[in-house]
């Protein structure tokens, strides 16, 4: 189902260098790209028919890739969700082969917790402990195998470099998912209260990708949710993509009130608007390209980008799978549909209050064409000077249904072929 929120990605815009030239990189043995292109024709050989259109599963994990993203999931939760059912999952769609990336999500939960947990009082007078849980799926059995020993293995070792871990405020657990993009059924017994899914669907098919997100968002309806639960079910769906390092991320939160049967309801068919978009860049980091061929010594752990670009510029290879191909190089728009027009209009009017500052310095770009931004758009400004930005509540931004995203255009349906030759 999954490539993962690890695949190879294609040749970034903004890449990470340790030197002068990039090393090629080297997987263990069974990891290489026959060895994966075969795995996932087995699954589909046990019977697993469904939409396995992605070229190949992905997994180049490392240790941070999401930290943006997690950034920007707290920011989020914090703003918009103070109070706690009695049971809620965290589903972390993908796993790649490392759960490094989950373990830090869940780091990221568990903070959260702490912030807005409060006991909930019982007629009776004593308090009922809230139960929460943490599921990483994948489709690969050795990858799925490996995270399950792994986080054995941290559990049991005193000694673990990755001893936080093991202070398991909300325990994981790890579930072999199929390729029809429907959630394990361990989630039934729960309020579905996140879904992330980096990096998973941009290799698929635009119309796969959006079946993808219809079939997520459908899954967790009113009618699997406990009945014994009061008051209105939220969940919010992260998807997007990373860079292979994280230094650079985009995302699309979508929530859905189990209560709302409007544009938001439960019909998979429908329409689902998107709430937020999230634009993450390890600012710290940024080093122009001209700067670097000219400092080479200085360029280990930093994000190349071109001489001078405007930050709408540095996302533009980053998009999730609802916009990737839909601009030129240029930023021209390729597909003539209203979910890619308002995302066109949004970048091309940050491009423009971008090319008015005199700043030469990455940062204190960013933080000068954000705030000039925000004169025009809903803008979440908590996470700015830590390199998160969230745009919310984007008007006429939307993920199409599957049938409407075929009349995309070419640009829209084109497939990302390159991680196949990459991969």
């Amino acid at each position: 189902m999954q490539p993962d929120d690890n695949d190879d990605d294609q040749q970034h815009q903004a890449t990470t260098c340790t030197a002068s030239k990039k090393p090629p990189t080297v997987r263990a043995p069974g990891n290489g790209r026959k060895a994966r292109r075969k795995r996932r024709l087995q699954a589909k050989q046990r019977g697993d028919t469904g939409l396995l259109q992605a070229p190949f599963l992905h997994g180049n994990t490392q240790p941070g890739r999401l930290a943006l993203v997690d950034k920007a999931w707290t920011i989020w939760m914090k703003q918009h969700h103070h109070h706690h059912k009695n049971s809620m999952v965290f589903v972390d769609v993908g796993m790649g082969n490392h759960p490094e990336t989950t373990l830090e999500w869940k780091t990221a939960i568990e903070q959260w917790l702490l912030t807005t947990e409060q006991p909930q009082p019982q007629s009776n007078g004593t308090t009922h402990e809230r139960t929460y849980l943490l599921v990483g799926t994948e489709i690969d059995e050795e990858r799925l195998q490996h995270a399950k020993d792994f986080y054995t293995n941290i559990n049991n070792s005193s000694c673990c470099a990755n001893a936080n871990h093991t202070t398991t405020k909300i325990p994981v657990v790890f579930e072999w998912s199929g390729t029809d993009f429907q959630l394990p059924a361990i989630t039934d017994h729960y309020n579905v209260r996140t879904i992330r899914a980096m990096n998973v669907t941009r290799d698929y098919h635009i119309h796969d990708a959006c079946t993808a997100l219809h079939r997520w968002y459908s899954s967790t309806d009113s009618s699997r949710q406990q009945p014994q639960q009061p008051g209105p079910n939220h969940t919010m769906i992260l998807e997007g993509s990373a860079n292979d390092t994280g230094s650079i991320a985009v995302a699309i939160i979508m929530e859905q009130a189990a209560n709302n049967t409007g544009n938001k309801g439960n019909n998979s068919t429908e329409r689902i608007a998107i709430d937020g978009v999230v634009f993450g860049v390890d600012i710290e980091s940024i080093v122009w390209a001209d700067d670097a061929s000219q400092h080479n010594n200085r360029t280990e752990g930093a994000t190349i980008l071109p001489g001078k670009s405007s930050p709408p510029q540095w996302f533009q290879r980053t998009l999730p799978r609802l916009w990737r191909h839909c601009f030129d190089d240029d930023g021209h728009e390729q597909c003539n549909q209203p979910w890619v027009h308002s995302m066109h209009q949004f970048l091309s009017k940050w491009q423009h209050v971008s090319s008015s500052s005199s700043s030469l310095d990455a940062k204190q770009l960013w933080l000068d064409s954000i705030h000039k931004l925000g004169v025009h758009y809903d803008l979440c400004l908590d996470g700015i000077h830590t390199g998160v930005l969230i745009w919310r509540n984007p008007v006429d931004l939307y993920v199409p249904t599957p049938a409407e995203s075929l009349a995309g255009g070419k640009g829209c349906q084109r497939e990302e072929n390159v991680a196949v030759e990459q991969g």
